[in-house]
């Protein structure tokens, strides 16, 4: 084995990480149903949070680091006849910093805060915390930002 299979090896597995990370992000936050019960809440919320900090972040960065790695060592230019195809580099960049950005800066606040609003209305003896609507569209728009990685990663268009 040499280093490009191992680099291709370690891009995989932190791709395949992350894309584990947002499916279970994907199911956690939709398969919930409706349910009010206290208990059954607060575990989504956790299992939203988990799925964002050890899934989808370390695998993403995983597979970036190894990925970008991974062309320098079989020599992809980035200029002249590869032009098409470092834009397409480019824009996966782009998106993967959107995708971070979406999963630790919404997903993740906003699952902490529906914990720890369970935690405070069970202190307190208040109503139930509705489902919320901007985490539920974050989790959509990071599953179509994977989707997204995963056609530009297959395909390569222009290389």
């Amino acid at each position: 084995m040499n280093t490009a299979d191992a680099l291709l090896i370690a891009h995989l597995i932190g791709a395949l990480w992350m894309s584990g990370g947002a499916i279970a992000l994907t199911f956690v936050t939709w398969g919930g149903g409706a349910s009010s019960e206290r208990a059954a809440l607060q575990l989504r919320a956790r299992l939203q949070r988990l799925s964002v900090l050890a899934g989808v972040v370390p695998g993403s960065l995983i597979a970036v680091v190894f990925g970008s790695w991974l062309a320098a060592e079989l020599d992809y230019s980035f200029g002249g006849a590869w032009l098409s195809s470092s834009y397409v580099l480019w824009s996966s960049y782009v998106l993967w910093l959107i995708f971070l950005g979406i999963a630790t800066g919404i997903v993740s606040p906003r699952a902490r805060r529906a914990e720890l609003a369970v935690d405070s209305g069970a202190a307190s003896g208040g109503g139930q915390p509705s489902r919320d609507g901007v985490l539920a569209l974050a989790v959509i728009v990071l599953d179509v930002l994977l989707v997204a990685f995963i056609v530009l990663m297959t395909t390569r268009p222009g290389a």
